[in-house]
């Protein structure tokens, strides 16, 4: 911190006194032009691929366990802040869930 306050000190101006004006720097015109070259190789998106069917089924397992696992664990806690976290992750659970089915059919 010291080093950048000498450096900043040493680059201010006395007052009164203006700096001189810098040009723009140009931007180099190869550079938009290699932009525009990508913009134009880059074509139309890939067409949307239907999911993978085992992904698929693997992931609503997953969501199904960690759902029942929750519920499971809502019952005998005691703790506010436990019961809220578990109906949380009960509803992200669900909402995924429905998200899934939603992609298969």
């Amino acid at each position: 911190q010291a080093r950048e306050h000498q450096l900043a000190s040493a680059s201010e101006l006395p007052s009164g006194s203006r700096p001189a004006p810098q040009p723009p720097v140009p931007r180099p015109e190869h550079c938009e032009g290699a932009a525009a070259g990508l913009k134009a190789a880059q074509g139309p998106p890939p067409p949307v691929v239907p999911p993978n069917t085992d992904v698929l089924a693997c992931t609503q397992e997953a969501l199904l366990q960690k759902l029942t696992w929750a519920s499971a664990e809502l019952g005998p806690s005691t703790s506010l802040e436990t019961s809220i976290q578990l109906c949380s992750l009960i509803r992200a659970c669900a909402e995924a869930l429905r998200s899934l089915r939603q992609l298969q059919h």
